[in-house]
This record gives structure tokens, C-alpha cells and sequence, in this order.
């Protein structure tokens, strides 16, 4: 595997910065979502339409990122690849002064910020870093779409907040005797006069079993009997407080979509779940984009 050492400027050639309001909203972007890269930064901060060309914008967002780098606002890493792969886009997480800034903007200390400065330790050499950034190219093309059609996403909370003692819950199901945590890779609104619509997101990468021969195994089947039991026992309605929700399935191909999507009926999954792949959503534009397969019905159907 091929890493590449990255390196700061040394103080007497560290480029000075002058932060802009779009600075201030790329590093309050890292923070929230854990960790981005150049191009989700590109997408999220120098969008088509803006600005000139495709490459203009790219090396303005590189300039701005190297920037806040080489001054201490954000970090950045290179995920490990094959020699034969070529090099990965690089990866930014929040730094020290970053977090000092963000902190003053808050107005809260900044112990109150959800990152420790052991966060980045790992950076993107981390076990779970590309289930990360494949949950955040879903959560950008997903917001960006909702601007489109002039819906806001709303309450998003990721994973690491649901897996926090205080969030987590916890289902029984018939004829087992240990309870099933639910656990989703993010939960989020979406709101607009016309209504509002929650959701729980699962980005699945193929590291889920379909279904196990093995009684108790974590499985996709054993996944979908826990969500209809969180539904149907008015633990989700007390967390929540709503009524109804949908489980957003973002997998990597037609395949698996297809035999996921099987297992689901099959469980008794209906119109609670509904599938798409990555691809689809990468090339979204608006929610009103027939991408959605839903269980128990047939066609393609729009989010919203």
C-alpha cells in the first residue's frame, strides 16, 4: 500500500490566510460531518453554476483547502491505495485552530465541541473511513437535491450520535433472548410546506450478511424484523415523536438492491423500506427523480 507523507509549511513559509465566510462554512462542513473530501468539498462549497468552469473551481476549492491546511484549521490524510489504483482524493478532518474557531462562533468552550483532538489520529487509514465518506456522498447529494425542489434537511443525526448510550435503542424480538440495538448510519428530516417525511439511512457497502442460515446472526432479514418491531412497538413514535418513518437503503449495485430488496419482502418489509444504488444517487438532481425501489410495490418511485 502507498501513503503519502503529508507535510505542513514550516512558519516562515506558512501562507498567510485571510478566512472568508465560505472558510468559515467548509470547516463547520468538515465538523459535521467527520470527515471530507476535496471533491464533496467542491460539491458542497463550489457548486456548478458558480464561478466558471469545472476546473476553476476545483483549484479554487485546493487553494482554499491548502489554505486552511498549512494554517492549522483543518488536516488532511491520503487513504492507503494499491500502487496500481492511483492516489485516492485526500481526506480533511477538523484541526486545533479549526475547533477554536468554531468554538468562538458557537460562543460555547471548546471541550462542549463534539471532536477531541484524538479524532484525527486515525485519520483516513481508519477501518471504517470509506463506509464514512460513501454515508456523506449520500447525505450531500440528498441535501442538495432537497435545495433543489425547495425541501430543507432538517435533524440529521449520524451514527456516532446514535450509538451514544442516551441515543441508542434497543429492540426484543419474539423467541430471543438478547435485544437488538438500532442502529441506522443516520436519521433526518425532511421538511417543506408540502409535508415532512423522516427517515433512517443505511448506506450498505456488501459487509451485511442477506440472510444467515444461523438463528440470531446479524443479518439484513434479522435488520428488517428489528425495524418493524421499532415501529410497531412505539419505541420510535417515543424517541421521535412521529408517527411514520421510511429506511433508505443505498447499496452498491442492481444485484444486490434486487436480493436485499427480496429478503426484505420476504421478512414482511413493505412500503417502510426503500432501496436505490450509489450511482443513482450520485447522479440525483432533484427529489422529485423516480430512483426509489420500494418493497411491496411496483416501479420506480421519487422520495418526495
Amino acid at each position: 500500500m502507498r501513503r503519502k507523507l503529508l507535510t505542513r509549511d514550516n512558519a516562515d513559509h506558512k501562507p498567510t490566510v485571510r478566512l472568508t465566510d465560505r472558510d468559515l462554512a467548509i470547516i463547520k462542513s468538515v465538523y459535521e460531518h467527520r470527515a471530507l473530501t476535496t471533491p464533496q468539498i467542491q460539491r458542497m462549497h463550489f457548486p456548478a453554476g458558480q464561478e466558471g468552469s469545472e476546473r476553476g473551481r476545483l483549484v479554487h476549492c485546493q487553494h482554499r483547502l491548502k489554505l486552511l491546511y498549512h494554517n492549522g484549521y483543518l488536516t488532511r490524510d491520503e487513504r492507503p491505495t494499491k500502487l496500481s489504483e492511483g492516489r485516492e482524493a485526500l481526506v480533511y478532518f477538523l484541526d486545533t485552530l479549526g475547533a477554536k474557531l468554531l468554538a468562538s462562533y458557537y460562543k460555547v468552550d471548546i471541550s462542549e465541541l463534539d471532536w477531541r483532538p484524538r479524532d484525527n489520529t486515525a485519520g483516513a487509514n481508519h477501518l471504517f473511513i470509506d463506509h464514512l465518506l460513501h454515508t456523506n456522498d449520500v447525505r450531500i447529494a440528498l441535501t442538495r437535491a432537497a435545495q433543489v425542489d425547495g425541501w430543507d434537511v432538517t435533524r440529521y443525526v449520524d451514527d456516532r450520535d446514535l450509538r451514544r448510550k442516551e441515543m441508542r435503542e434497543y429492540v426484543q424480538l419474539p423467541g430471543e433472548s438478547e435485544r437488538i440495538a438500532i442502529v441506522p448510519d443516520g436519521f433526518f428530516t425532511l421538511n417543506s410546506d408540502q409535508g415532512t417525511f423522516h427517515h433512517f439511512l443505511e448506506v450498505d457497502l456488501r459487509t451485511v450478511v442477506g440472510l444467515s442460515s444461523k438463528t440470531g446472526r446479524r443479518d439484513w432479514s434479522r435488520k428488517v424484523h428489528a425495524y418493524l418491531e421499532y415501529f410497531h412497538g412505539g419505541r420510535y413514535t417515543a424517541r421521535y415523536s412521529a408517527k411514520s418513518f421510511r429506511v433508505l437503503t443505498v447499496t452498491t449495485g442492481a444485484t444486490r438492491l434486487r436480493n436485499l430488496l427480496e429478503i426484505t419482502e420476504d421478512a414482511g418489509g413493505k412500503s417502510l423500506f426503500w432501496f436505490t444504488t450509489l450511482d443513482a444517487v450520485a447522479a440525483l438532481q432533484s427529489l422529485s427523480e423516480p430512483i426509489w425501489t420500494v418493497a411491496g410495490r411496483e416501479g420506480l418511485l421519487h422520495l418526495v
